[in-house]
């Protein structure tokens, strides 16, 4: 067995469990981790490529969702948007109309 593999079975055997590093990649999308535990985080994705894969989804994710709600903003019409004078008479007369007298 060579020396990385022995390296990274060492590694592997003192760092925390999948299930804690999904847990913590869920959680660095919130706010931001201390310093051990980011650690921990990025040393434990040296020893497995599913929960880096998982992490750098949840980025994927996260930045598609930010560019669909700035793309979203981008769409709303104005504040300061006023009807036109034709569209104002229009909604005047159905109102008018619909109106019980």
């Amino acid at each position: 067995m060579s020396l990385k593999k022995k390296l990274v079975i060492w590694l592997a055997h003192r760092l925390p469990p999948c299930q804690e590093v999904t847990r913590l990649a869920s959680e660095a999308m919130d706010r931001r981790l201390p310093v051990q535990q980011w650690i921990k985080m990025k040393l434990h994705f040296l020893t497995c490529s599913l929960c880096l894969r998982y992490f750098q989804q949840l980025l994927l994710m996260r930045e598609l969702a930010h560019r669909l709600g700035a793309q979203a903003d981008d769409d709303k019409p104005s504040a300061n948007a006023a009807l036109s004078p034709a569209a104002r008479e229009r909604l005047k007369r159905m109102l008018d109309s619909a109106s019980p007298e």
